[in-house]
């Protein structure tokens, strides 16, 4: 099931092309494992994995999901999540997802997007207890959590607003987040650096066929972050001008698209609404390399938050 969303509806048939579920036994080692991939049957609303050869007893069942079954990832592009390779016997421990990631000569930890986004990985926000007993049906709901979020940045200029290429920006997400356990919390990894998977540069012209104004756009694709207290721990959007040599912003990434919280989305604390949305677009506004301020827009959202450089 996977209704852990802004929109709170399950959308489960809508997206998911290949789950597996993990079933553990009461000392949490790997009793049983099953995956799906048939369009059919995940398609089907309700859709619903059987084990019926559980004896009675109490357990802990995990599951990982992707959008596309594993020949699908496999032809793509680009980094991929790598799911869990269990033997039966495995600790719970041992159920974890992580992403492909490159060492680069300067330094830097970079996943490689290959200009594709990632496949879109869930996985349970616990590992839900199970009790089996005997000759009786149990029925429970595993929930998922969608762990790929993507976001558009867009660069405009006030004052000379046909001044901006895309070309211009080094734009990167840098978090370390790329490694997640059974209970979907992210395990102590590298600092892993995210690079737009497509840039482009759109224009708006006169009735005279004058351009007026352009504007620079990336999107970047990049796996859950952590809302930290201590931001200093947080995921940072950096925006360089390279034309330039200036640093255009250095932002606090989560705690930036948390602000687009309405009042409804307020019950939410700043980690859920950022586990539950995974599309947003920020939209700068900028005065040479200095960005004046931010337009906020969420997904589903249809309402922009602006945020002025003085707030950050």
């Amino acid at each position: 099931m996977y209704d852990y969303n802004i929109m709170r509806s399950d959308v489960f048939r809508d997206h998911v092309g290949e789950v597996t579920a993990y079933v553990f036994d009461a000392e949490n080692q790997l009793l049983a494992v099953k995956t799906e991939d048939s369009p059919t049957l995940l398609g089907t609303y309700g859709y619903e994995m059987v084990f019926d050869d559980l004896k009675p007893g109490h357990y802990r069942v995990a599951a990982v999901a992707f959008q596309r079954n594993a020949d699908g990832r496999e032809e793509r592009p680009g980094a991929k999540f790598r799911g869990p390779e269990l033997t039966l016997g495995d600790p719970i421990e041992e159920l974890q997802v992580k992403l492909d990631r490159q060492p680069m000569p300067d330094g830097t930890t970079q996943v490689e997007h290959l200009s594709v986004a990632l496949d879109t990985l869930w996985m349970n926000y616990e590992a839900h207890p199970v009790e089996i007993i005997d000759q009786q049906i149990t029925q429970e709901t595993i929930g998922l959590m969608r762990d790929t979020k993507n976001l558009t940045v867009s660069l405009r200029q006030i004052d000379q607003p046909t001044d901006i290429d895309c070309q211009d920006f080094d734009i990167r997400i840098t978090d370390r987040n790329g490694w997640f356990g059974p209970d979907n919390q992210p395990l102590a990894d590298d600092l892993l650096t995210y690079t737009p998977y497509a840039a482009w540069n759109t224009e708006f012209n006169d009735d005279e066929g004058v351009v007026v104004q352009r504007a620079a756009h990336a999107d970047l694709s990049y796996p859950r972050i952590m809302y930290h207290e201590d931001w200093r721990k947080n995921a940072r959007l950096t925006i360089f001008n390279k034309r330039t040599q200036t640093m255009v912003a250095d932002i606090n990434l989560p705690d930036i698209l948390a602000q687009g919280r309405n009042s409804q989305e307020l019950q939410y604390s700043p980690q859920e609404f950022l586990d539950r949305e995974h599309t947003y677009k920020l939209d700068f506004f900028l005065k040479g390399d200095t960005w004046d301020y931010v337009e906020l827009r969420i997904s589903v959202l249809s309402w922009a938050v602006r945020i002025d450089n003085v707030n950050l």
